[in-house]
């Protein structure tokens, strides 16, 4: 039996409640000076859960908590924290505090949701609210300003909420925390051979390969056939990208390359859900911005001021044009002296990317000079040990590639089983 909403089907047994009716607690948090050096109380702050998890690296402290009660705000075990004053595709980010560390006050500019834990659980309910995020429904109730939604949280009370039987909600936060499990073993597995690859950056972009004699330069050490040269030395120019107008955008046509495509390890990622396109006319007015397979591109501009992507390169491995915009750059190398796949290797090593961000400008989008960029001194190698090099580079990329797909895929299966477990479209066996 099942009955009907604006939301859809959903079982006659199953309850639709407003959020806050399965919350004791939904409130903002302390409003009080932070700092980050680690004086006084731990306190969460927007950053703690970019990455939808507590993340211990990135909280605030308090140092000054007169007339403030603590423990009002201190977290309980079960917590969910919800990202509500945000960028539009952060709004609606959340965590669960499972306890560590042993004592986190809750910040300001995240909600802190409490649910009631006889009728709902809080694993079951983080689930629920990411299956809203997917389907864009915090999108769609923030209110929008430049650079930044907010959501009311009187509104998100509001929110209508499918809720099962308690031992039916346990049953299905066993089966999507199986899938979860999969995916932190398979995220091991890759940090583990992320790891591999820095530590042989750091060996074979200074060593070499075989080498017994080395020399003393300017950047250090390297094998003494090698040559300290500046990057315009095999790079003479870089080719800025053109600047797209939102209008000029449209729903077909020439694919256009953007610096967030670019990602570690000199991989081009082109985000399916957010491909742009401007027309066969459009992209035809700049013959020179258009890339396609064996170029080489590099992003100039980071909108993290983290720098994590800025200055990265990636060669492209598909048979496809795409137009470079603003913000990404296409380095024209000399064949005769470097292999793309070297440079690319390169613009994640250690020394690069110390460099970069010594260099980087701008305090919202951060970016890097062209000319700046080729003075950056690199250790060259002959053309037949690149190759050597860049094919030990590729037997680590291969197993990152593959484990990358394995996430990719678990990532859609838990996708599908919350779409039909969360709605009863599929109801588990429950003893």
């Amino acid at each position: 039996m099942f009955r009907y909403d604006k939301m859809g089907r959903f079982p006659a047994d199953w309850e639709m409640v407003k959020l806050e009716e399965v919350l004791s607690l939904l409130r903002n948090g302390i409003v009080a000076s932070q700092n980050k050096e680690a004086k006084g109380f731990p306190v969460t702050r927007i950053e703690t859960i970019s990455n939808e998890k507590i993340d211990l690296e990135k909280l605030g402290y308090l140092e000054k908590t007169d007339n403030l009660n603590l423990a009002e705000y201190r977290l309980v075990e079960g917590d969910i924290l919800f990202s509500h004053i945000n960028s539009l595709e952060h709004i609606g980010k959340t965590a669960l505090y499972e306890g560590s560390p042993e004592l986190l006050l809750h910040g300001m500019n995240l909600l802190l949701l409490r649910p009631k834990r006889n009728v709902a659980n809080p694993q079951f309910m983080l689930y629920l609210l990411k299956l809203f995020k997917e389907r864009k429904l915090f999108w769609a109730m923030a209110k929008k300003a430049v650079n930044q939604a907010s959501i009311n949280q009187t509104e998100l009370g509001r929110v209508k909420v499918i809720v099962p039987p308690m031992k039916e909600q346990m049953r299905i936060v066993a089966v999507l925390s199986c899938v979860d499990l999969a995916i932190q073993k398979t995220d091991e597995v890759i940090a583990k051979a992320e790891r591999l690859k820095k530590g042989l950056m750091q060996k074979l972009l200074t060593e070499g390969i075989g080498h017994k004699e080395f020399k003393d330069t300017e950047i250090g050490k390297m094998p003494n056939s090698w040559e300290a040269v500046k990057m315009k030395t095999v790079c003479p120019q870089i080719v800025g990208g053109v600047a797209i107008k939102t209008s000029d955008f449209q729903e077909s046509g020439f694919q256009v390359l953007s610096k967030g495509d670019i990602k570690e390890f000199g991989q081009l990622i082109l985000d399916k859900k957010q491909k742009k396109f401007v027309s066969q006319k459009f992209a035809s007015k700049f013959p020179s911005q258009i890339v396609g397979f064996d170029d080489t591109v590099i992003a100039l501009r980071d909108l993290s001021t983290a720098m994590d992507f800025l200055g990265l390169a990636a060669n492209i491995t598909v048979d496809q044009q795409y137009l470079v915009a603003q913000g990404v750059g296409i380095l024209k190398l000399e064949r005769r002296k470097v292999l793309p796949a070297f440079i690319t290797n390169l613009s994640n090593s250690d020394r690069y990317r110390t460099f970069i961000k010594r260099k980087g400008v701008g305090s919202t989008q951060v970016h890097m000079r062209p000319h700046e960029l080729l003075a950056f001194i690199l250790g060259l190698p002959s053309l037949n040990e690149q190759r050597e090099i860049v094919d030990r580079f590729s037997l680590v990329d291969r197993k990152l590639q593959i484990e990358k797909k394995t996430k990719a895929k678990l990532e859609r299966i838990k996708q599908n089983l919350m779409e039909t477990l969360l709605t009863g479209k599929i109801r588990v066996k429950v003893d």
